[in-house]
């Protein structure tokens, strides 16, 4: 039985031709007792033999693998390795490959390796892998990594096969339609494939697969895109996957499938790919990830721009609102995305209510909206729903020359109106009573309507009860002081932000938390996010941020302490011992913080690590350090590693295994040091990392339930009392419990139900249940010029970091900058690129570094911010107004629609800048 594919497959030959001639390079096949034919094990495997034919061994640790002996082949991109084994657990494996440069790993180093899966029923696979090392002079030796599971295998025979290159195609362009397969290859577990009906089809035979097409020679310069029209009938993400020349390995990029079986257009914009460039080689497709799927593709090619005809998707569908009372309007809609090449026209969109639901007055089932390539589109609905319940609208799309789709929505939940009356502020909390201390991380992120944009259009469903809001209002934050009272959560831990001096993201706390007028009910303390760049601690700087930390939190009554003393969490330990010049400088500096906390009549400080302390050493490091305390920010990640794929997975399986994760780190922690246990609150990033994203699928407010009594359980054998929860509000990042339409308040009730004492609770009251809110920020208008000549009004500009001082006054907008990579940031473009050549910056500054740049950087419909798509201009420091001309229109990454500018102004700490306008211009 052949088993699952690691990269690409058997190189089989193209359809109706013959294979090209097989070179087995390297045979090991273990068919002599007692001979490991040079193979050697590391210390984490045991009883390693050969006998009846195979090398067989016991896994007994985390990271067992077995070293080739030495070797020299000349290396090419279609070679292969070839394993034959069975093993009683299944898991991830690795070949390493070595050069024969020296490193610190043997010869080996990451990024030369091929992962791949292995089945766990103890039956021989034979396992195909394709490591792409043709970036390399020579291969001298192999590094074998087995399952981390503890378990036992069999190896029958490795070998390393040189298939010869397959035929070389003039260009990456495919029209299945004339019947020909044009070179393209059946890799492992596909079934039946062949060219029928004008495409190439077939079956998967497992959810591994690949389809290779045929050697290539094509340079990537200006080529973005791969575009392919293809259908499927189930699955949740294809791939597709390529080698460049000069670049080790086959590169992956994921796509979401419409998995309906229609024919759909995909184009994947590959520019920001750091392995897209240069010349390509090879093009592989993975159609789906289901196995017993069918599939066709109907063409493929490499192009420019993103091709094909109108193609309209509804990426969401359901309450566009986080609270929907009975008998007042709510909001329902539709988020549309083209994902052809062309301009979709009039795309109507009609609502369907199933029940006694009604529209509201003035409001029309039916709307049309044109829809560019890859910009999303809202449509929504004001409806009303007189009684209590849950039911689910419908809305039927239809495009010009496409089929309509009628799509179900989510499930709207009207709750009963709470009948209160009108007030004039936040309603004062009303604490629970709980004998836990929970506290939860904040993420201080959203500055403007654009840090909200990408939540908006790609996960609609966690808009916030507080709508897009600006935290930096005091009424805000005396809404998430109420709610935080009322559930039981005693203290947030502030994200906070500090590099040699420079602070930024601190709006929440300073702006909205010390102004508010109910913070005496919540508790906070720093998370100093200190990823700083290297060399931006000193033993002088860590005097500096003690001094600010005790003239301006320490005292506040509000402050959390832990033994009586303020507490703060570390996000990087190593970075500081990094910079200071290792652990025992380290200690200086956090024995510094203690003196001159006591010298201010303080008991001290409470240090708490958030990394570091995975191992017995690390620990051993941490408490000499001077660290009295250890938690995460999550710690999903380590289960990653149980699951089939690190990058999908569900949540069931964290929830699963957290106790037994708190349990193993609190063991070896053994008592140095008090450990908190983290309640992860989800992983989604597609907001911020789109395709690229990890996902964490299934999260529910009954699996997050189950976590949080699991750690109640778990203090209350240690006889101790506090619990972190992981971030309530990173919405990019997909971990929030805040309350939101996608759950309402059901993530806090969980918190209250488990860690607060029953009683008398107050009722969720949300704003538009008194009269107040909304808090989003407001609409900004789409332009392509900026003036500033509004006092106070950035038109949708913002400090994007590293900034302080921001403002808008005198006709320009200002800031200073604190740190070398300070960066102001647009809002939400929609602009055609073809309109438009260069970008003019009308800008003064008192000082840079002699040649220093200003940069703008900007992002398309399908592209984020990369260094890719930027351009610069050489800075005059005189304090004077100066235009600088970009030529944005010379770069092949500027093309679609333009989404939004990041722009640096400069890469000097404490310089004075301001904009007095920017304009988009023609040539």
């Amino acid at each position: 039985m052949i088993g699952i594919l690691a990269a690409v497959g058997a190189a089989l030959a193209p359809l109706g031709q013959p294979a090209p001639q097989e070179t087995t390079l390297l045979d090991w096949t273990f068919d002599q007792p007692a001979d490991l034919q040079g193979w050697t094990p590391n210390g984490m495997l045991a009883d390693v033999k050969v006998a009846d034919g195979c090398l067989t061994g016991r896994i007994t640790d985390w990271d067992p693998f077995l070293f080739s002996p030495t070797f020299d082949i000349a290396p090419s991109p279609w070679q292969r390795i070839e394993v034959r084994m069975k093993c009683t657990k299944g898991g991830g494996c690795e070949f390493f490959w070595a050069n024969g440069e020296k490193t610190q790993y043997e010869g080996f180093a990451p990024g030369k390796e091929t992962p791949f899966e292995v089945i766990g029923d103890d039956q021989f696979h034979t396992y195909l892998i394709r490591p792409f090392w043709h970036a390399e002079k020579k291969i001298v030796r192999l590094r074998f990594d087995l399952m981390r599971d503890e378990g036992e295998f069999a190896v029958d025979w490795i070998r390393v096969v040189d298939p010869g290159a397959p035929p070389l195609r003039a260009e990456p362009v495919w029209d299945f339609a004339d019947g020909d397969a044009g070179g393209w290859e059946a890799a492992e577990g596909i079934e039946g494939m062949g060219v029928r009906d004008g495409a190439l089809s077939g079956r998967t035979a497992q959810g591994d697969v690949l389809l290779l097409g045929p050697a290539l020679s094509e340079p990537l310069q200006g080529k973005l895109y791969v575009s392919l029209r293809m259908k499927v009938s189930a699955g949740e993400s294809g791939a597709v996957r390529w080698a460049v020349r000069g670049e080790n390995g086959l590169q992956t990029q994921a796509f979401p499938l419409r998995a309906d079986g229609r024919f759909h257009t995909y184009n994947l914009d590959l520019s920001t790919q750091g392995a897209w460039k240069g010349t390509l080689i090879a093009l592989g497709l993975q159609p789906t990830d289901q196995a017993g799927a069918s599939f066709a593709v109907a063409d493929m090619r490499v192009a420019a721009d993103a091709m094909g005809a109108p193609d309209v998707a509804a990426t969401y569908a359901g309450p566009m609102e986080a609270i929907s009372r009975a008998g007042k309007p709510t909001t329902v809609g539709c988020v549309l995305v083209n994902h052809g090449g062309e301009r979709a026209e009039q795309v109507r969109a009609k609502l369907g209510l199933p029940g006694p639901q009604r529209l509201a007055p003035g409001e029309s089932a039916d709307k049309h909206v044109d829809v560019e390539f890859g910009v999303p589109e809202a449509v929504q609905w004001k409806i009303i729903a007189d009684q209590p319940g849950e039911f689910r609208p419908s809305v039927t799309i239809e495009a010009r020359g496409g089929e309509a789709l009628t799509v179900e929505m989510r499930p709207v939940r009207v709750t009963p109106a709470l009948n209160l009356p009108k007030m004039g502020y936040v309603p004062e909390p009303r604490p629970v009573k709980t004998d836990y201390l929970v506290g939860t991380y904040y993420f201080p992120g959203w500055t403007s309507m654009r840090s909200w944009q990408c939540i908006e259009e790609i996960a609609p469903e966690r808009k916030p009860v507080l709508g897009w809001y600006d935290e930096s209002k005091p009424e805000v934050v005396d809404w998430q002081i109420k709610w935080a009272a009322e559930h039981g959560i005693s203290f947030f831990m502030v994200d906070w932000y500090w590099s040699a001096g420079g602070r930024s993201l601190e709006h929440w706390l300073h702006q909205g938390y010390l102004k508010a007028r109910w913070r005496k009910y919540l508790k906070f303390a720093l998370m100093w996010a200190n990823h700083n760049a290297p060399n931006t601690h000193s033993l002088e700087d860590w005097r500096n941020v003690t001094q600010y930390w005790i003239d301006h939190y320490f005292r506040l009554p509000e402050y959390l302490q832990i033994g009586g003393r303020p507490a703060v969490f570390i996000w990087a330990p190593a970075n500081v011992r990094r910079d200071l010049g290792g652990s025992e400088n380290a200690a200086k500096a956090y024995a510094l913080s203690q003196e001159m906390a006591k010298a201010a009549g303080l008991r001290g400080v409470y240090f708490v690590a958030m990394s570091s302390h995975e191992s017995d050493a690390g620990v051993r490091e941490l408490v000499s350090e001077g660290y009295e305390g250890a938690t995460t920010y999550h710690w999903f990640e380590t289960v990653a590693s149980k699951a089939k794929d690190w990058r999908h997975f569900p949540f069931a399986l964290v929830a699963q295994h957290s106790r037994a994760n708190w349990e193993q780190h609190d063991a070896m922690i053994a008592g140095r040091m008090l450990y908190i246990p983290t309640v992860d609150t989800g992983w989604a990033s597609q907001p911020w990392h789109r395709n690229n994203a990890t996902v964490v699928s299934g999260r529910t407010p009954e699996l997050f339930e189950q976590i949080c009594r699991d750690a109640k359980a778990f203090v209350d054998a240690r006889g101790r009392k506090i619990v972190a929860l992981g971030p309530c509000n990173e919405w990019g990042e997909g971990s929030y419990v805040e309350p939101c339409a996608e759950s309402g308040f059901d993530m806090y009730d969980v918190v209250r139900r488990v860690f607060c004492r029953p009683g008398d609770w107050p009722p969720d009251v949300a704003p538009i249940d008194v009269g107040l809110g909304p808090y989003d920020y407001p609409p900004v208008q789409k332009k392509t010029a900026w003036e500033f000549n509004t006092e106070g009004d950035a038109e949708g500009w913002g400090p994007m970091m590293g900034m302080g001082q921001f403002g808008v006054s005198g006709g320009a907008m200002h800031c200073v900058t604190t740190s070398r990579d300070p960066a102001f940031t647009s809002p939400v473009l929609q602009v055609p690129a073809n309109r438009f050549r260069k970008v003019l910056i009308r800008m003064k500054i008192d000082k840079a570094e002699p040649g220093d740049q200003s940069q703008l950087f900007w992002e398309t419909a399908t592209a984020g911010i990369s260094e890719a798509a930027s351009t610069h201009s050489v800075l005059i420091a005189d304090n004077q107004y100066h235009d600088y001309l970009l030529d944005v229109g010379s770069s092949d990454r500027w093309r679609g629609t333009i989404r939004g500018f990041r722009f640096d102004p400069c890469s000097m700490e404490g310089a004075k800048v301001e904009v007095d306008a920017v304009r988009l211009m023609g040539e």
